[in-house]
Order: C-alpha cells, then sequence, then structure tokens
C-alpha cells in the first residue's frame, strides 16, 4: 500500500498518514527497514533512467 501511493504521487507524508503512522519519521524510519532504502531514493530509483535503457534498439 505504501508503494503504491509513492508511486502514483502521494507525499510521504500522506502515505505515512494514511497508514496510521504517528510521524512521517516513524514511517520513513520502517520503510527503510524493510526496503533498505529511504522511500525518496526509493522513488528516485525508479524514475531514474538507466544509460542502458536510454539506448535506441539497434532492430528498430
Amino acid at each position: 500500500m505504501a508503494l503504491q501511493g509513492l508511486v502514483k504521487g502521494d507525499t510521504v507524508q500522506k502515505v505515512a498518514h494514511t497508514l496510521g503512522y504517528d510521524s512521517t519519521t516513524a514511517f520513513i524510519t520502517m520503510f527503510k527497514k524493510g526496503l533498505g532504502q529511504t522511500p525518496g531514493r526509493y522513488i528516485a530509483g525508479l524514475t531514474t533512467v538507466s544509460p542502458q535503457s536510454a539506448k535506441p534498439d539497434p532492430r528498430q
């Protein structure tokens, strides 16, 4: 549920509140324990285009 909210563009604060966390810090701490990185870094990793994927397909 947290990932769905973050991927669709909800703020970390909104996701934390929706999931019932008392603070954004508590949510970030648990997210990092579960996924090994902060929500911001996780989302940044999803939106970063790797150099390999940016190359055109030579078959086209």
